[in-house]
């Protein structure tokens, strides 16, 4: 059993609990990790206890610690042992701050507060030990929870086995190893060529941003879009030019749109469809409207109003869409769609850091709409 469990961070515990099933897999002593992990004797056993938390300064010896836990080659990764620490001491200045008003926040209100705003990862790894924190847990499971069952899932986690690394980081790691298997004179070439190309921003009418699709379709995981008014998208003009293949495609999971309208999302999808399908010849089924996800909102914040702003703009009044076509390899093609002044329709493709910008704004803005 945990000790004074509801009053300790549940990372703290988490990150107690694999440090003792390190030292017992390896048959040491606490007083020996205490000096794998230069640390003080009795500072490390309120660590092991879940009673203090691993401090930041120690994450390259705990790497180095459990590079030799299995004989493969899974070890944890810099990246999500950080992210798990910081998101501990987040845990810690919740409960302080609530502490400073009428009323404290517990540890277990925090977690549930900080879940609420994370991916998918922290919410399965929370998700399979929560019997850790669940009174009603039986004894023998609570046991296998401790000695085995949690320290395993963390380990998991942290070593990104059968948690899937983020798209996104993935492709940033191959444009790296693409770049060191590449010959250095070829990296000059490619350095000055986005040099040159970073001053010229992408932009075209919608013909080519049409064919740019349904080339590409085939790679397209994901489509995320605002727009500011739903005829922009809903209707037979725009179904007849932009056909939405890629709902049929394996690889496409899902579409989701938010419009100012007065309509409800379920008229708004309804009507998305009706008019899509008149269009084509190939109606879509049931498997491909299951992906449609669309909802509806009568007014907009600044965070929304931010999604369509355009830096080179002159009238930020003729500002109408937003979308990110996310890519099977992990890249985000951020646009947004605009009317200069003899209002024709353009696109301009935003720089791939401001795609992912607008785009973590999106999907806290699409989570808060009901």
């Amino acid at each position: 059993m945990i000790a004074d469990v509801k009053n300790k961070n549940p990372f703290n515990i988490l990150i107690g609990l694999l440090l003792k099933y390190y030292r017992v897999q390896k048959r040491v002593t606490s007083k020996d990790m205490a000096i794998m992990l230069n640390s003080g004797h009795s500072l490390y056993r309120l660590m092991e206890s879940g009673a203090s938390p691993l401090h930041p300064s120690k994450i390259y010896l705990l790497i180095e610690i459990f590079d030799d836990l299995f004989e493969d080659e899974q070890n944890i990764e810099f990246e999500n042992l950080s992210k798990f620490l910081i998101g501990g001491q987040y845990i810690d200045a919740l409960v302080n701050r609530k502490k400073r008003n009428s009323r404290s926040l517990t540890y277990q209100e925090a977690l549930q507060e900080f879940l609420g705003n994370s991916g998918d990862d922290f919410n399965k790894l929370f998700n399979n030990v929560q019997g850790l924190f669940d009174l009603k847990t039986k004894e023998k499971d609570l046991n296998h929870l401790i000695d085995e069952k949690a320290p395993l899932e963390l380990f998991d986690f942290l070593s990104l086995n059968n948690y899937e690394k983020n798209k996104t980081l993935q492709f940033g790691d191959k444009i790296i190893e693409r770049i060191g298997n590449s010959y250095s004179l070829h990296i000059d070439m490619l350095l000055s060529m986005i040099k040159e190309f970073s001053t010229h921003p992408p932009m075209h009418i919608s013909g080519i941003a049409d064919k740019w699709e349904k080339n590409n379709h085939h790679n397209f995981e994901e489509l995320r879009g605002f727009y500011l008014k739903e005829e922009i998208i809903i209707n037979k003009n725009n179904f007849k030019l932009f056909d939405y293949d890629y709902l049929f495609d394996d690889n496409f999971k899902k579409l989701r749109m938010v419009f100012v309208s007065e309509k409800s999302s379920p008229e708004l999808k309804d009507s998305f469809v009706q008019k899509l399908n008149a269009s084509r010849n190939k109606k879509l089924t049931k498997r491909e409207i299951d992906k449609i996800n669309i909802k509806s909102i009568k007014s907009i914040n600044e965070n929304l109003k931010n999604l369509v702003a355009d830096s080179d703009n002159s009238n930020p009044n003729n500002l109408m869409t937003f979308w990110v076509f996310s890519m099977s390899n992990g890249n985000q093609n951020g646009f947004i769609g605009f009317k200069n002044t003899i209002e024709k329709d353009y696109i301009k493709n935003l720089k791939y850091a401001e795609s992912i910008r607008r785009l973590e704004i999106f999907d806290k803005e699409w989570d808060n709409i009901n």
